[in-house]
């Protein structure tokens, strides 16, 4: 079993951002009303490196995944491919909407993914029958 402080730092690997990222980033911070320094309180970090994250001066941070939680955006490595993007936005936003419907979701997706995992162990089946 890790030590905490291994979760910790695993928690806390810095996360390299993109130009898109920071564009989402710094939207969906004005969007929530939040100044620059209110985020890094946040997520502590100060102000001026919220900024430059932003501004892209600094290319990434440990603080990545928390900053992904406080302004309920993907995270820098989901925004690579559109279709994921788009599933794990809806997805945000039916959380924030309707828990419920959210849960059920969420057993849905998983309950197809076992179906499909399934499927993919016992091989393809003979239609010649």
């Amino acid at each position: 079993m890790p030590a905490k402080e291994d979760v910790k730092q695993d928690a806390e690997r810095e996360l390299p951002t993109t130009e898109r990222f920071r564009a989402r980033m710094k939207a969906a911070r004005q969007a929530a009303k939040m100044s620059q320094a209110t985020l890094g309180e946040a997520v502590g970090l100060a102000q001026p490196m919220i900024s430059d994250l932003e501004t892209g001066v600094v290319g990434g941070s440990g603080r990545i995944m928390a900053i992904c939680q406080v302004l309920h955006i993907p995270p820098p490595f989901l925004l690579d491919d559109p279709e994921l993007e788009k599933f794990v936005e809806q997805a945000y936003e039916l959380r924030t909407i309707n828990p419920e419907s959210f849960q059920a979701a969420k057993v849905m997706v998983e309950n197809l993914l076992k179906a499909e995992q399934r499927s993919a162990r016992s091989g393809p089946k003979d239609r010649s029958r």
